[in-house]
């Protein structure tokens, strides 16, 4: 992961990952997490809450899962963020 991903996340205000997310997805997600910088979780296919195929870390209290349709995941961080 270029050094630049890393300088992006830290300046960011909030995450967002899209489910099912590449492996670089997971270490933007802990620099979130360890940054406590909101994180949304779009997962259509209730993959997050299968804890034999993912980690445990999206329980963490600053990541909001969502597994309705985009145009109110969208909404939802509107709502959050403005």
């Amino acid at each position: 992961m270029p050094f630049i991903d890393i300088g992006a996340v830290l300046n960011s205000d909030f995450l967002i990952i899209v489910s099912p997310a590449g492996k670089s997805s997971h270490i933007k997600f802990g620099i979130a997490a360890a940054s406590k910088k909101p994180i949304y979780v779009f997962d259509s296919n209730n993959e997050t809450g299968n804890f034999t195929k993912t980690g445990t870390f999206y329980i963490f209290k600053n990541v909001t899962k969502f597994d309705g349709d985009i145009a109110s995941f969208i909404q939802l961080i509107l709502d959050n963020e403005l």
